[in-house]
């Protein structure tokens, strides 16, 4: 027979392994970590979270985008729009962020048929910016989740949607959500802005008018791993260069890929073996002499020097691009082009400031060559990002 003492023991043992056994439920009293780690309700959650509306003071929008109540399904009142076109005009949402931590953002709109098929979502987050595409003809008159983003507190979250796309649609900006992310939630994959290979054929390869009469090629770099900025920006690099003129036979050389230097001068400068860098000399018309060759026009010291960095054996097209790439980011460049999305003036400008020791013909260059404006380049930008993104 047990003494008291000895019972209780037994008892609180028999107690713990119990609890070892069938551990409490982290939902048996209805409540979870928010994204600071701090223990709330599934109702306080939910109360914590923040919608902003088009109404809201929060929102801001230029007089270009209407307001309208005819499709249901919209937050408030009703739902701000405008049609697409191929400019900057931002609708943004603001909101100040109390704490640190992962954020669910969310955006509403009215589907129909004639609304945008890309509707460009950018959201400014602790480690940058991401642009997100959504199919505003459907889905529509429910939230549908942006991703989840880290938020720094003490900061000020804005998202914005750009009207910069193809005309022919409109974009509708309605309202936003934004959620402190639950520990009780099952992880969700980052979002990744991962950029589609343009096909080997080039449908969409067209020409835009630079300077207000120079027909330049756009959207023919195909090489797959990089970015529709960087593309964007390599064929405004090749618009600066006159490689890519098709009214001379810069363009005609397989979108500047094969001309030499002075083509446009002379119909001979031009090859279409690139097993090599053609190292021609040959001297313009204003008495520059140079070897410069390709695309993105590389003397053959450069060439030499980079071929070997980005594993190239030859002077193909694609090996061009790559090439033009590596000296964006050896100048210090890449990050700015990346960071120019669709409509990032003030990045275009920084990227071209940074690229303008490598390429004579950008703004600012120190060679005393002729130079071009930023706003005649970013004509040809925006069209080419264009024809990447869609």
């Amino acid at each position: 027979m047990q003494s008291i003492s000895s019972a209780a023991s037994s008892f609180a043992a028999i107690a713990f392994c119990l609890i070892l056994l069938f551990p409490i439920s982290a939902g048996a009293d209805d409540s979870c970590k928010d994204s600071q780690g701090e223990r709330q309700t599934r109702e306080e959650l939910q109360d914590s979270s923040i919608i902003i509306d088009n109404h809201d003071n929060a929102f801001r929008a230029s007089e270009n985008w209407q307001r309208k109540s005819t499709s249901k399904g919209f937050q408030g009142p009703d739902y701000a729009f405008r049609p697409t076109a191929l400019q900057s005009d931002m609708a943004s949402w603001e909101t100040p962020i109390s704490h640190t931590g992962q954020y669910t953002i969310s955006a509403r709109w009215t589907d129909g048929t004639n609304r945008s098929a890309s509707a460009q979502y950018i959201v400014h987050h602790a480690k940058g910016k991401t642009t997100v595409k959504k199919d505003q003809r459907q889905n529509g008159n429910e939230w549908i989740a942006l991703g989840t983003f880290s938020l720094t507190g003490g900061t000020t979250l804005r998202v914005e949607l750009s009207c910069w796309s193809q005309p022919g649609a409109v974009v509708i900006a309605d309202a936003i959500l934004v959620q402190p992310k639950s520990t009780c939630e099952p992880e969700q994959a980052s979002v990744v802005n991962t950029p589609k290979p343009a096909p080997s054929d080039h449908p969409k390869q067209t020409t835009v008018r630079f300077r207000g009469s120079k027909p330049v090629a756009i959207g023919v770099v195909h090489t797959t791993e990089l970015s529709p900025e960087v593309k964007a920006f390599l064929d405004t690099l090749a618009a600066a260069e006159g490689t890519s003129d098709t009214s001379t036979t810069c363009g005609q050389a397989n979108a500047g890929y094969g001309a030499l230097f002075g083509c446009f001068e002379k119909t001979s400068r031009v090859f279409s073996n690139y097993t090599k860098h053609p190292e021609k000399v040959y001297k313009s018309t204003t008495g520059y002499s140079s070897a410069a060759a390709g695309r993105y026009q590389f003397i053959p010291k450069t060439w030499h020097w980079v071929a070997p960095k980005i594993g190239a054996t030859d002077f193909s097209p694609a090996n061009q691009d790559r090439a033009a790439r590596w000296l964006l980011e050896y100048r210090r460049a890449l990050q700015h082009v990346e960071a120019i999305g669709a409509d990032d003036y003030e990045a275009f400008n920084k990227a071209l400031y940074a690229s303008r020791a490598e390429w004579a013909s950008l703004p600012a260059s120190p060679y005393g060559q002729p130079t071009h404006k930023a706003k005649d380049l970013w004509v040809v930008y925006q069209a080419a990002y264009a024809i990447y993104q869609n």
